[in-house]
């Protein structure tokens, strides 16, 4: 970056190249140390027009900790290759996860339970449905008629049950219709 900045046109003078940091925190942290010693105090930083120059990809987390750790200026984005585009922001992403973590967490943890809440007001809901309702918009009521004892059943009234027997060979099951009423 140095060297691109001396090729077109930056004084020497106006640059600080910054090679202890491990990390983009530790970046920030080192070029606020390296300019407070150049400047003198954190008034004069103030004070400066400071340029940060990243990948294009980190800007974001880069603005984001210069504000955070109160280092003033502004951030730019080189160009990136275009081969390394989606490996860089993929990173970007994972890093910005681990940066926010407990916020992130925090966050995942709301919209879990939102959905487990809105799930479970469905279910009950759905429990408390006492009738459907058809393609044609007319309630479809379920009846269940009480079974006849025995020697005192309406000739006339029928209950329909489906009976569903297990084949041999653990087919699927077969139904057959009976007419218990009928059946005497």
């Amino acid at each position: 970056m140095a060297r691109y900045a001396l090729t077109h046109g930056v004084d020497e003078e106006y640059i600080i190249h910054e090679d202890r940091s491990t990390k983009t925190e530790e970046n920030v942290r080192f070029v606020a140390q390296l300019l407070t010693e150049r400047l003198g105090d954190r008034i004069t930083l103030k004070t400066q027009k400071i340029v940060f120059v990243t990948s294009d990809y980190h800007v974001p987390r880069t603005a984001d900790l210069t504000r955070k750790l109160g280092v003033p200026g502004s951030v730019i984005g080189a160009r990136t290759a275009l081969y390394y585009v989606p490996a860089g922001f993929l990173r970007e992403f994972v890093a910005t996860l681990k940066q926010f973590a407990k916020a992130n967490v925090i966050k995942w943890l709301c919209i879990t339970a939102l959905i487990a809440a809105a799930v479970g007001a469905l279910t009950y809901l759905g429990s408390q449905q006492k009738y459907a309702i058809d393609e044609n918009g007319n309630e479809i009521r379920p009846t269940v008629k009480a079974p006849q004892t025995p020697g005192k059943s309406d000739s006339k009234e029928t209950v329909r049950i489906r009976v569903a027997e297990r084949e041999p060979h653990d087919r699927a099951p077969s139904a057959r219709w009976c007419n218990k009423g009928a059946q005497k």
